[in-house]
């Protein structure tokens, strides 16, 4: 799980780095999140898919790995 502070800290070392490679954008400006969700069952993720976009996330895909990818990581 995710926890306040763990996204605290990111944010805190993302503004960190940028400042020091002197980066113009801000991690405090609007920013695009992606979410990945792995099942062997592909046909298991249509409900979760559903779901998102009922939530007003957008729909990117649905693919299948690679023969050689794990799906697992």
């Amino acid at each position: 799980m995710i926890t306040v502070e763990m996204m605290q800290a990111f944010f805190s070392d993302t503004r960190q780095k940028n400042i020091e490679a002197g980066k113009i954008w801000s991690i405090d400006e609007v920013c695009r999140w992606s979410f990945f969700f792995v099942d062997e069952d592909g046909d298991a993720l249509l409900p979760v898919a559903q779901h998102m976009e009922s939530l007003g996330y957008t729909l990117v895909g649905v693919t299948e790995p690679d023969d050689e990818e794990d799906p697992f990581f």
